[in-house]
C-alpha cells in the first residue's frame, strides 16, 4: 500500500506527483525527480548489502496524536523490512516525540508533517536550518541560500532554490513522502478567505445576505 493512501485515504487528498519542497512561485517539479518516489525493492536490497548493514534496528519515532503519521509509519515499517531493515517503531505522544527528536542519540528517524504554504520557501526552517532536528550543515546549501537572499529577480531566486532542493535530495536531509490536501467548506457570504493551510483571518468578512 502507498504510504500516502494509508495516511490520507482517497487520492483526491494526496499526491506523489512532484518532488518539490516548495510551493507557489518556487515550485520545482523536476529537481530530485530522479530519486523521488522510485520503487525498486531489488535495488534497495543491493544497496543495503553493499552498505554492510548489520541488522541493527532503526529507532523510528511516530505518534497516535497525528493518526496520518502513525498509519504511514506502519506501511513504511513494512516496506523497509521487505528490503532487509529491522525497524523498532516507537509510538509515543507528540510532546515526547518533539522532546526526543532534539536528542539524536535517542533515535534514527522521526516522523512529522510540514504544514502550510508559505510565499518564501526559506521560511520553512525544517528544510534549510542547521538548528532544526536533522541539523543540515552544508557549505553548498549556505552558498545557495546566500544567492537566494541576495537576489531580487524571481528567476534568480527560483534557480537558487532549485539548487537547495537538489542538495536536499543529494544529502538525503529527509524523505518527502508526498503532498496532502485539505477539504474546506464555507458559506457563500464568507469573503476574503485565503484557500491555504493555516490561513490568516485578517481581511476576512461576512457579506450581507
Amino acid at each position: 500500500m502507498n504510504l500516502m493512501q494509508a495516511a490520507f485515504g482517497p487520492q483526491q487528498f494526496w499526491s506523489v506527483a512532484s518532488p518539490s519542497i516548495a510551493y507557489l512561485a518556487y515550485a520545482d517539479d523536476k529537481t530530485g525527480a530522479n530519486v523521488f518516489n522510485h520503487q525498486d525493492v531489488a535495488g534497495a536490497k543491493a544497496l543495503l548489502k553493499d552498505a554492510g548493514y548489520d541488522g541493527t534496528p532503526i529507532a523510528w519515532l511516530t505518534t497516535h496524536n497525528y493518526e496520518y503519521m502513525y498509519n504511514a509509519s506502519l506501511v513504511a515499517k513494512s516496506q523497509l523490512e521487505a528490503v532487509g531493515f529491522k525497524v523498532d517503531l516507537q509510538v509515543i505522544d507528540w510532546a515526547t516525540l518533539v522532546q526526543r527528536r532534539a536528542r539524536p542519540d535517542l533515535y534514527d528517524v522521526f516522523q512529522t508533517g510540514i504544514g502550510g504554504i508559505v510565499a518564501i520557501p526559506t521560511a520553512m526552517d525544517a528544510f534549510v536550518s542547521d538548528k532544526w532536528p536533522g541539523w543540515w550543515s552544508s557549505a553548498a546549501k549556505d552558498a545557495a541560500l546566500a544567492k537566494f537572499a541576495g537576489s531580487v529577480q524571481l528567476a534568480d531566486r527560483k534557480a537558487a532554490w532549485s539548487e537547495i532542493q537538489g542538495l536536499f535530495y543529494d544529502d538525503a536531509v529527509g524523505v518527502k513522502v508526498g503532498d496532502s490536501y485539505d477539504l474546506s467548506a464555507m458559506q457563500k457570504r464568507v469573503q476574503g478567505y485565503p484557500n491555504i493551510s493555516y490561513p490568516p483571518f485578517w481581511n476576512v468578512w461576512l457579506a450581507k445576505t
